[in-house]
């Protein structure tokens, strides 16, 4: 008996384990733990339950959240019955599912998680063979009743959704009506339907269908607008198909029909399009929409695995009010697009087979025409055709209104014809090749700013190409001209590459002339100058990466001012470097050149940026400078006007004070100024040798630390001073200078200003002056500077009075 008591206590435990495991399976608590357990927690899906109460024939949810980017659904409790010991038997019998009060949210921020590789076992395995062999289910199914109320948050608003209905099962019509409804503060849309699915076996279905009503009322459409969708997929042996009809106001608006044939064969299907804003506008939620009509057609096929596809059509629209869109689009006025296009893409090959494009406003604006099939690898950016001589694309730039650019431009207003040209593309060593076919041309073109005219009546035509392929681009401006009357004002080259790669330089360089006289004629440079003649020529390079360099040459030639002057001829280099820490390092050397005499002066600079201080430390130097000869410039000086006859005197308005500045007009700024000149000479006998001096510039002052120079005639020069900055005084700009001329003879200059004339004072002088002085302003010096001026000399001749007397 032993042995048999022991198999009964044994068997007694069993059952007593057995009894506590279903004890703690029907517990909420060890439920809820093990939901919250098993839940998926994953970047791109992430559910979190907060209770669970499951027993045999009835199970509910609570706090359901499930976060996907872009997408947050939220479930306050969700209930369903189905018997659990059914279920495990498979065979799954849903007599009630109700979910009340859950929120989709369509608005919350997210992205599309990343799409990795696959092998191609792993996109074998991924091939589309239909819909219905994707839900073939491994557990019989049928589901009595649904019950889904809740909303989904769009950026337009909360639409309210209701789901009900069932009889889903082996052999009958499901049926699930569906209801919504969205109101806006300036539209409401409304959406009733019916989606209808069939089961052929307890596991699987042959039939799906989606009917739906819509209405919508907006402040455009009062009276309301209708529209319904129909979308069916059926299977029949061994195809499968599927449509799309989309109707507005009893028409048929977008339609398209997909053939799935058995085996491996791809999908094929057609599709129409016959669409205006009427149709589409009561239901686009209060947005803005361009008055359009849009007809098209065409066929596509693509394999089961969505590599390869193929797309023919062809389409025809009309565009009006395109400011709906954006406002700068307003000018653009009335378009009519017509198109045509057979596209095959096959993973990262595009291949254009045919392309013809025309746009047109009021005249034809815009012809694109494909001349031959050509292969586009988006991964590796080469291109390749079957005919490498011939061209693979032309544009033709019929008549493009320069109306077009009005609102892009802010307060600059164009005028002008239509711009005109055309280009070819061709294959060039695996990328393409742009050419001019027919120079861009612009005539009459006038451009003004806030009413002020800038240029008037010019003619513009431009010549370029391009190249670009896999190891790089390049651009070149081949001859851009611009004139007015006939007459040439501006002649430019110009080019531009880069080299394919992390970090290469961008490098450009050009060469231009500008006829100085034409362009001062200009209503830009209106009162600026004034040339009878003249010439500007020259070329500038530069190579932007982590070291960034520009260079620059300006000539200037046969310069005849207003007056008959001829005018020295200039010559000046210009270069400057940037490294990787933004530091600038720049030399401009200048050479004027005037009836064999030659001016030379040199700047060189470095400045640096750092916490918001540009530091410039400059030189400034010279072999020889004729001051005579940079005196002719002043020719250039615009005419002056009339002589006007005098108004009747008033008495003058108080001057309103000026409000004394915070800062000293070099705030930001520090370093030096170095300056150095061999020899300056104001005329033959006037020549100053040695001039050296030192500017320094710190935060409150500008001080001149030292000039000195030595007449060629005897005697010597020395100035100090400088300008400084005190916010706390009422006139915060102090001068303070002291200049002392030793040993000078005065009489050869006077002789070279006054020629033909006796010096009025000869001899030798000492003068020393030093002048001080405060002012709200630097121009405010001239009425507020004291001055002590002292004069010394031996053995001098003054001439205070000269008569003469005829007998």
């Amino acid at each position: 008996m032993k042995p048999l008591r022991l198999l009964l206590i044994g068997l007694s435990a069993i059952a007593l384990l057995l009894v506590l495991g279903v004890v703690l399976a029907l517990n909420s608590g060890v439920q809820t733990w093990a939901a919250k357990k098993f839940a998926p927690a994953t970047p791109e899906l992430t559910v979190g339950i907060g209770h669970v109460n499951a027993g045999l024939n009835q199970t509910r949810v609570e706090n359901i959240r499930v976060v996907q980017p872009g997408l947050v659904l939220t479930i306050p409790s969700a209930e369903v019955d189905v018997s659990v010991i059914d279920a495990a038997g498979g065979k799954v019998e849903v007599r009630r599912l109700v979910a009340k009060g859950w929120v989709l949210d369509l608005t919350a921020p997210g992205a599309v998680p990343a799409t990795l590789e696959q092998t191609p076992e792993a996109a074998a395995k991924t091939a589309f063979n239909g819909i219905f062999n994707l839900i073939q289910l491994p557990f019989d199914l049928a589901v009595d009743g649904v019950d889904l109320t809740g909303e989904v948050i769009l950026p337009q608003g909360r639409a309210q959704v209701t789901i009900t209905g069932g009889g889903i099962g082996s052999g009958s019509d499901g049926k699930f009506v569906l209801t919504a409804g969205l109101t806006t503060p300036d539209s409401s849309v409304a959406l009733n339907g019916v989606l209808g699915a069939h089961m052929n076996s307890p596991r699987t279905f042959d039939r799906f269908s989606l009917t739906a009503d819509a209405s919508a009322k907006t402040p455009q459409v009062p009276q309301g607008a209708t529209a319904s969708i129909a979308l069916n997929a059926s299977t029949g042996g061994q195809n499968e198909a599927y449509s799309l009809t989309l109707s507005a106001n009893g028409r048929e608006v977008i339609q398209a029909r997909v053939t799935l044939p058995p085996g491996t064969a791809p999908l094929a299907g057609t599709w129409t399009l016959d669409a205006t804003q009427a149709d589409v506008l009561p239901f686009a939620l209060g947005r803005p929409l361009p008055d359009f009509i849009a007809k098209g057609k065409g066929t596509f096929e693509t394999d089961r695995l969505f590599g390869q596809i193929k797309a023919v059509g062809s389409l025809d629209a009309t565009l009006d009010k395109l400011g709906a869109l954006q406002p700068e689009f307003a000018t653009l006025g009335r378009l009519t697009l017509v198109a045509g296009f057979d596209v095959t893409t096959q993973g990262d090959v595009v291949r254009l087979n045919a392309l013809d494009v025309r746009v047109a406003g009021e005249r034809p604006v815009l012809t694109v025409t494909a001349q031959q099939p050509v292969e586009f690898n988006l991964k590796t950016s080469a291109a390749t055709v079957t005919n490498p001589s011939a061209d693979l694309l032309r544009l033709t730039l019929d008549g493009l209104p320069l109306a077009w650019a009005k609102s892009f431009l802010g307060d600059i207003a164009l005028t002008g014809d239509d711009v005109r040209g055309a280009f070819t593309v061709t294959a060039n060593d695996g990328g393409f090749a742009v050419r001019a076919a027919a120079p861009i041309t612009l005539t009459n073109l006038s451009v003004s700013q806030a009413g002020k005219p800038l240029v008037n009546a010019l003619d513009v035509s431009l010549s370029s190409q391009a190249d670009y392929t896999p190891k790089g681009w390049a651009a070149e401006v081949t001859n851009l001209t611009a004139g007015s009357a006939g007459v040439q004002i501006l002649k430019l080259t110009a080019k531009a590459a880069q080299a394919a790669g992390a970090k290469q330089p961008l490098t450009a360089s050009g060469t231009y002339e500008i006829n100085l006289a034409a362009a001062l004629g200009q209503p830009v440079a209106a009162g600026s100058a004034s040339l009878q003649r003249g010439v500007a020529r020259g070329d500038f390079s530069a190579s932007v990466a982590d070291i960034q360099t520009a260079s620059l040459t300006l000539q200037l030639a046969s310069l005849l001012a207003a007056d008959g002057s001829v005018l020295p001829s200039v010559a000046l280099q210009a270069r400057a470097d940037v490294d990787a820490k933004g530091v600038i390092n720049a030399q401009v050397p200048i050479v004027i050149t005037q009836a064999e005499r030659r001016s030379d002066i040199t700047l060189g600079a470095r400045i640096t940026t750092l916490n918001k201080t540009t530091q410039v430390m400059a030189r400034l130097t010279g072999e020889t400078v004729n001051v005579g000869d940079l005196m002719l410039f002043s020719a250039l000086g615009p005419a002056k006007p009339a002589a006007e006859v005098p108004a009747v005197e008033t008495k003058p308005a108080p001057k309103t004070p000026v409000p004394a500045p915070t800062a000293p007009l070099w705030a930001g700024l520090n370093g030096e100024l170095s300056i150095a000149f061999t020899t300056v000479a104001y005329s033959k006998d006037v020549v100053v040798k040695d001039i050296a001096g030192v500017v320094k510039l710190t935060p409150d002052a500008l001080t001149l630390e030292r000039l000195v120079a030595a007449l060629k005639t005897g005697g010597n020069l020395k100035a100090v001073g400088g300008l400084l900055f005190d916010a706390k005084q009422p006139q915060p700009y102090g001068l303070k200078a002291d200049v002392t001329l030793t040993d000078v003879e005065p009489a050869p200059i006077l002789r070279a200003l006054s020629p033909g004339q006796p010096a009025s004072v000869e001899g030798k002088f000492n003068l020393t002056t030093q002048v001080a002085g405060r002012a709200v302003e630097p121009a405010g010096f001239t009425d507020s500077v004291i001055g002590d001026i002292k004069l010394t000399g031996q053995n001098g001749t003054f001439r205070a009075l000269n008569v003469k007397s005829s007998a």
